[in-house]
């Protein structure tokens, strides 16, 4: 399927920010292959300085 060129250059306002829960950034680090501890277990996440 082509692009369709007419969006070519728009842009858009910015969105206010949204929480993420951990379970949707395991999901996707999932889905990326980053198999990165810190995205999968509270504790690495802690250890890291994340608050959870």
């Amino acid at each position: 399927m082509a692009l369709d060129q007419s969006f070519v250059g728009r842009t858009y306002p910015p969105t206010p920010p949204y929480e993420v829960g951990r379970e949707k950034i395991r999901e996707f680090a999932e889905a990326i292959g980053d198999a990165n501890p810190a995205y999968a277990d509270a504790e690495a996440a802690k250890a890291l300085g994340h608050p959870t």
